[in-house]
């Protein structure tokens, strides 16, 4: 049993194999001629690279064909190649490769390119991303990439708890409640760099007007005030929360 096999060039690829048994037909040197016995049948062991065939008793003769390999061009990842932060992990799908049935090799990295795996990873937070690779094979050459992500929540249902959302007036003084708790689908965000930060706080309800903070606010006559917060990290947007002094 003999192993044939053949070298992988980067813009061919083999598109045909003949394998004949011939003899010698006595014709003079220096260049004898070859009488084919019989064409010899053979097993693929791996496509493109390796075949396997039984040594007859007369020398072979062995006549590969190549054809240039076509480029890939494109390649798309399902969900536009995004998720938006959910707490869970996520990993890319690719939708397709162009061209259209082409073949290749998926391969990834979470490091912007510097290693790349064929295990599939996961990501759970705006700052992760992963570079998906499609590497051609067999009649396919070259390599196209895309970004998958995470991308941020908007706030806008969080809701925010303050430490208290009424007051009755009271003559010069002040009262504005701080946030006591946020929640977004039932999962608490915390005041910093990824949660929500900038708490604003403004006169009358909706935030048109002139944005305070909590320690300069003029809340001390009747009236609605609003609070807003600004998504950080891996949320977005912003949320609001009203509270009002009313009449004594």
């Amino acid at each position: 049993l003999v192993t044939l096999t053949i070298a992988a060039s980067d813009t061919k690829f083999l598109s045909g194999l003949t394998i004949q048994a011939v003899v010698d037909a006595g014709a003079a040197a220096p260049r004898r001629a070859l009488e084919i016995v019989n064409t010899i049948s053979y097993t693929t062991k791996t496509k493109y690279v390796s075949y396997e065939f039984v040594m007859p008793n007369y020398d072979v003769w062995i006549t590969p064909t190549f054809a240039d390999r076509t480029a890939l061009t494109a390649i798309n990842l399902a969900n536009g190649g995004s998720h938006v932060f959910d707490w869970q992990p996520h990993s890319p799908d690719v939708s397709s490769v162009t061209p259209e049935n082409s073949k290749y090799e998926l391969t990834y990295s979470t490091d912007n390119g510097s290693s790349w795996s064929t295990v599939k990873p996961s990501i759970t937070n705006v700052s992760e991303s992963i570079k998906v690779k499609a590497t051609g094979t067999g009649e396919y050459k070259g390599e196209v990439q895309a970004t998958y992500s995470i991308t941020a929540r908007p706030i806008t249902d969080a809701t925010i708890m303050l430490s208290n959302e009424s007051y009755v007036y009271k003559k010069d003084t002040k009262q504005a409640p701080t946030i006591d708790r946020v929640y977004l689908n039932g999962n608490l965000l915390t005041n910093g760099t990824n949660g929500y930060n900038n708490v604003q706080y403004y006169v009358g309800e909706g935030t048109a007007g002139t944005a305070y903070t909590y320690d300069d606010i003029p809340s001390q006559n009747v009236n609605t005030y609003t609070i807003q917060i600004t998504g950080t990290g891996n949320y977005t947007g912003t949320a609001t929360k009203t509270y009002t002094i009313t009449q004594r």
